[in-house]
């Protein structure tokens, strides 16, 4: 689990933090409201290891595979089985400046 604790002591790591933004989610709205499908893309990603979270228009997660290709290979049959399609992401650079970067420390 992560928790605040976790963010101070910066203890988290991409995985934890998409799951908690997902598990958080669920707690407030609830999985009716998030609805049967978007539940379903995340317990597939779950379910070959990967963290995902709700892009949060409905109907699409972000996967990450911290174990690599072996991984996304795994998610992509899970996908295919499920009906759900995968489109790879490329990220885009921070435009973060250095005094921007320097605000978001935690001491």
């Amino acid at each position: 689990m992560c928790t605040k604790k976790h963010f101070i002591m910066k203890k988290w790591n991409c995985g934890l933090l998409l799951n908690f933004v997902v598990g958080t989610c669920r707690s407030m709205f609830g999985d009716d409201a998030l609805g049967d499908l978007n539940i379903k893309m995340i317990e597939v990603a779950r379910k070959v290891g990967a963290a995902s979270k709700f892009t949060g228009s409905g109907g699409a997660v972000v996967a990450f595979c911290p174990e690599g290709t072996s991984q996304v290979k795994l998610l992509e049959d899970e996908c295919q089985k499920a009906g759900f399609v995968i489109q790879p992401i490329e990220p885009f650079p921070s435009r973060l400046n250095e005094i921007d970067l320097k605000t978001l420390q935690i001491k």
